[in-house]
């Protein structure tokens, strides 16, 4: 069940049973119900913000091939919400995701070459 599109300015459009929904298919494996999880924590979205567990949820998805979770964790990698700041690591998460066509992904790896260079590449 992906999360439908809402209007950002309020959290109480996701009800306590779509949540419950969402987490029973992520426990299940459910890429894109661990995406959409993740996403609900990132956003508050009817359970609190915490970039932690987004992480977590963001990192199952990932994981299994999800784009948008695999970008998704660049970022927090990028900007060290949740996760430890670590160019690295989101190089690697915004490589994956722009080898599947994530403009996204592609657009803050020149960041990071610009910006940070090789510093950001695996040993």
């Amino acid at each position: 069940m992906r999360i439908p599109k809402m209007d950002l300015t309020t959290n109480d459009q996701i009800k306590k049973e779509q949540i419950s929904d969402l987490r029973r298919k992520a426990d299940q494996g459910d890429r894109e119900a661990q995406f959409d999880l993740g996403l609900a924590y990132v956003l508050g979205w009817g359970v609190p913000q915490d970039y932690a567990i987004a992480g977590q949820w963001h990192e199952k998805a990932a994981s299994q091939g999800e784009v948008d979770a695999q970008y998704s964790l660049g970022l927090l990698h990028y900007e060290g919400h949740g996760v430890p700041q670590d160019y690295v690591r989101a190089r690697q998460w915004f490589e994956k995701a722009a080898a599947q066509g994530n403009a996204r992904a592609m657009s803050f790896l020149r960041e990071l070459n610009e910006n940070t260079g090789a510093r950001t590449r695996a040993a």
